[in-house]
């Protein structure tokens, strides 16, 4: 189980004050979300609109985080619409190259859920499915509203 430690990773001071952000999405449209959520009390950081070694410097190098066991830095291998990891300390990012892929946002929010409740041993099978179903839907949601007021 991963266990957060908030002095080694918060994503929530990855959101970019409001100035910086206008200036961000105006010159090359690449942004960062903070979604929210409260029914586990954990936030998902999701970068979009950049390619994988910009991701990795604004995640792991900026923040100085590494992989949690398992996982690893954001990597295209071409084919790759985007990517799913979780800090060995707590936190989680997800990496999309182009948000206009929404089915791309919607693979990795699956990969992300899956984690999050196995990590907490709650098992995908008949009894939790609509948990699981219900958690994507919430985060789609929040990104979405995120996307339109962009």
């Amino acid at each position: 189980m991963v266990y957060v430690d908030r002095n080694c990773v918060d994503v929530s001071r990855w959101v970019y004050n409001k100035t910086i952000m206008k200036k961000k999405i105006k010159k090359d449209k690449s942004v960062m979300w903070l979604v929210k959520i409260p029914l586990f009390d954990v936030e998902l950081a999701i970068r979009v609109n950049m390619s994988a070694e910009e991701a990795n410097k604004e995640t792991f190098d900026r923040y100085k985080v590494k992989p949690a066991e398992g996982f690893q830095k954001f990597t295209d291998t071409g084919m790759t619409q985007g990517q799913f990891t979780a800090f060995h300390c707590g936190g989680y990012a997800i990496w999309i190259k182009d948000i206009r892929n929404s089915s791309g946002l919607l693979h990795e929010l699956m990969h992300f859920v899956q984690y999050l409740y196995r990590d907490r041993r709650i098992p995908m099978n008949e009894d939790t499915e609509e948990l699981y179903a219900y958690t994507i839907a919430y985060v789609a949601e929040q990104v979405l509203k995120m996307k339109i007021r962009k």
